[in-house]
């Protein structure tokens, strides 16, 4: 009986449910669809109880040994496409792409392919594969991929209006065409700041199909930009997939340089964001640091980060996906200096800290 939005995440613990039909999508991209009346426990990433339920599931090859335990027995996914049935007297294993293995105290180690199906009743029965006794659940994928698109057309409608916004300087939408080397700044009162360069990075899907994205893959991806003048107070936000931390320190958005209130906006290896301000000529930088955000778990999923730099509050506050996760009291409300900066990518080799190089 409780709405939950796409994308939350979700504790482990027993999910129930009288009638209708959920969607789950776990670590690596394994994506489950559930048919009620249901019970359904998330163990972790990778694996899941089943008690009752029809459900089918979708597992990429980099999510290979996921796990769904029934009382009758386990499938381990290889990769593939499946249905599984749950009732109170068997369970019913249909593969419709690829290979299962199946665990169970009646009988050995059992390998099911595509078209084969296995009644777990208390005398194993082999079945052929019924992809249309689960088309219902299919039918969820396409009102998703309606969800989709009505969610798209919304946040091209809302973005003409965040364009007009007067307190706006600098906004990229990778709505540009496919191959472009420029990202266009759209926002209408941000005239004074060019376009963006990319160098390096790739184009690729967004959060839906038809959004575009930038993967940066190689140390050298990047967009580089100059934003001139001084800030007193500042907003950045930014959707972003993060697939890994690599290094102690992930660029974002950083100043060219280090010195004159530059900022630099990055994630840590132990993944918490960071809005570092430095300090005038002679003067200490400070950074500004989140609770740690990024793990396993959120790797390979869209987010959406702000951080803002408020004079008048005389705080840094940082949101992830909406919500206040850090507010710290600001250090120093001298005017900040952006300059010639850079996304994604940073590499001074002044530094002598041992992390000249810092990439998304």
């Amino acid at each position: 009986s409780t709405a939950v939005a796409p994308g939350t995440p979700l504790s482990p613990g027993w999910l129930r449910w009288k009638s209708g039909m959920a969607e789950i999508e776990f670590y690596q991209g394994a994506r489950v669809m559930i048919e009620g009346p249901a019970e359904f426990e998330l163990v972790s990433s990778g694996e899941a109880n089943c008690v009752r339920g029809r459900l089918s599931a979708q597992v990429p090859p980099q999510a290979v040994g996921f796990r769904i335990n029934t009382p009758k027995g386990s499938v381990v996914d290889l990769g593939t496409e499946f249905g599984l049935d749950v009732t109170a007297e068997s369970a019913e294993v249909h593969v419709f792409e690829g290979e299962v293995e199946l665990h169970s105290a009646a009988e050995a180690k059992r390998s099911l392919k595509e078209g084969q199906a296995l009644s777990f009743a208390e005398v194993p029965t082999t079945l052929p594969a019924d992809r249309a006794g689960f088309a219902s659940l299919n039918d969820l994928a396409a009102r998703s991929a309606d969800s989709q698109r009505s969610e798209f057309a919304r946040w091209m409608t809302r973005g003409q209006m965040w364009n007009g916004d007067p307190g706006l300087r600098l906004r990229f939408d990778f709505q540009d065409d496919a191959g472009s080397r420029m990202l266009s700044n759209r926002a209408g009162h941000g005239r004074q700041i060019a376009d963006g360069s990319i160098v390096g990075a790739g184009w690729t899907q967004g959060r839906w199909p038809g959004k575009g994205a930038l993967e940066f893959r190689n140390v050298s991806d990047r967009v580089r930009l100059s934003v001139p003048g001084e800030l007193q107070n500042l907003t950045l936000a930014v959707w972003i997939r993060v697939n890994g931390l690599d290094r102690a320190y992930n660029s974002i958005f950083m100043s060219e340089s280090w010195g004159d209130r530059k900022v630099h906006w990055q994630i840590t290896r132990a993944g918490c964001v960071r809005l570092g301000v430095a300090g005038e000529t002679g003067s200490p930088h400070v950074d500004y640091d989140s609770p740690a955000l990024f793990n396993p778990e959120r790797f390979g999923r869209w987010t959406h980060l702000a951080v803002v730099f408020d004079v008048g509050d005389r705080r840094v506050r940082h949101y992830a996906d909406g919500e206040l996760i850090a507010s710290l009291p600001l250090k120093d409300a001298a005017p900040l200096r952006l300059g010639i900066a850079e996304l994604g990518n940073w590499n001074d080799q002044r530094s002598r800290d041992g992390v000249a190089i810092r990439h998304l």
